[in-house]
């Protein structure tokens, strides 16, 4: 046995640490190579960098910082030994019970939050409020196999309430590059803001759109090596560019060799108009007539098996507003648009219904769109309620990209479309 917080010394990955208390104790500057030297990756999840904090004073210990848990929860909690919440029977045990109530987790530190907390965000430098400087920490579970958590998910979910997000861009695949970006160029006058290679991952991507990627929401296309077609699937359904005169724009792409699937015209049973043109990789763009607007590239369509569960889930998941829903009995679907702000002054995601049908292909042709948060640690911890009330589940752990430290974390709604949340400040610091 190790006595409490004494320790063994070991040399983990040739870097000099003590475990100590399922802690790993290392001097100041060896933390971020020691952390950097944890494969997550391969840990399929058992291993995770977590949120932490500390207390006012050192000497109170540091403690993992619990993303604003509830106070009158976790005094229930540590008040009521478990053996007395198994068997019930206390009095006010329904209402008592049901705010200890608790869900059981694998491979992630417990969190907890003791007296008044200094919130710090993970993998931040520490200071302690007289002006000292603790350092950088990391905190890793290195023993436990069954921990509760008790993180009130009523305060957790408020986060997204809190946070300001914005679409950055959807990510898709196409057989060639340069063909893709001259058809977007030329028939849809969008940009080319910066193009990459990566030779040694073998793939090569661009970034497009009708403004800077700081402000508006642009498409990432992406070429792999040696691969020139991909199924869409049928699930996939379309993007959306909204033109002050539709008829024109779509004269300009046939005139360019541009497929159109739906000549222009009014809606069926309205009056906006509307075209529909396929990309030389056979992705549908949805032409909308409106007027001048700070985001052309306006919507991305996309099919679920159960449009009311989609609406919450990205309601309490990803903090869309449900803007609108139409149901269309006559065709048989109903949508719904879902967004930060308007769909006049913003990209809005377009959820569709088709009376029936529960399931769809994805293919391996759409890859996932980008949405910018303030905290990626806060939103995974709000995304892990919602996917185990709703469905879907967390991809990657939230932490920093390997080369580039922008953090993210990505996860798959019920219906299995993925969703990647970045860092805002580090993705701001990557277009600099």
């Amino acid at each position: 046995m190790v006595p409490f917080v004494q320790g063994l010394y070991h040399g983990l990955t040739t870097i000099h640490c003590r475990a100590a208390a399922s802690l790993l104790d290392v001097s100041h500057e060896n933390a971020v190579d020691l952390a950097k030297a944890f494969s997550l990756e391969k840990s399929e999840g058992k291993l995770r960098l977590t949120g932490l904090g500390a207390r006012d004073s050192p000497p109170a210990f540091v403690c993992l910082y619990g993303n604003d848990m509830h106070l009158l929860r976790l005094a229930l909690h540590w008040a009521i030994g478990k053996r007395r919440r198994a068997e019930g029977g206390i009095l006010g045990a329904e209402v008592i019970l049901k705010r200890t109530r608790g869900r059981s987790t694998t491979g992630e530190a417990c969190r907890f939050l003791l007296n008044k907390p200094t919130p710090v965000n993970s993998q931040r430098d520490l200071e302690q409020q007289q002006g000292k400087d603790w350092g950088e920490f990391f905190f890793f579970d290195m023993a436990s196999s069954t921990v509760e958590e008790t993180v009130s998910s009523e305060n957790v979910l408020e986060w997204v309430e809190k946070d300001k997000r914005q679409f950055l861009h959807a990510v898709y695949r196409v057989g060639d590059l340069d063909r893709t970006i001259k058809f977007y160029t030329e028939c849809f006058g969008m940009k080319l803001l910066r193009k990459r290679d990566v030779p040694e991952e073998k793939y090569s991507n661009a970034f497009l759109g009708f403004g800077p990627e700081a402000s508006h929401f642009v498409v990432e296309l992406t070429y792999n090596y040696g691969v020139d077609k991909y199924d869409i699937g049928t699930g996939f359904g379309h993007f959306a560019i909204a033109s002050e005169d539709v008829y024109k724009l779509v004269e300009g792409i046939r005139a360019k060799g541009g497929k159109i699937t739906r000549e222009p015209g009014p809606v069926k049973g309205g009056t906006t108009v509307i075209a529909f043109v396929q990309d030389p990789d056979g992705y549908m763009f949805e032409l909308i007539q409106r007027g001048p607007t700070p985001e052309p590239l306006c919507q991305i369509m996309l099919r679920v098996g159960d449009l009311e569960r989609s609406i919450k889930f990205y309601e309490k998941a990803c903090g869309m507003k449900l803007l609108r829903t139409r149901d269309n009995p006559d065709y048989k679907y109903t949508i719904a648009m879902m967004g930060y702000a308007e769909e006049n002054e913003s990209t809005v995601l377009e959820l569709t219904y088709n009376y029936g049908v529960t399931e769809y292909t994805k293919g391996n042709a759409y890859a996932q769109v980008a949405i910018s948060t303030e905290d990626v640690y806060r939103s995974a911890a709000v995304v892990d309620l919602v996917t185990n009330e709703l469905g879907g589940k967390i991809t990657r752990q939230p932490g920093p990209i390997p080369g580039i430290n922008t953090k993210i974390t990505s996860f798959l709604d019920p219906d299995g479309w993925k969703v990647v949340l970045v860092d805002h400040s580090d993705f701001l610091k990557e277009l600099e």
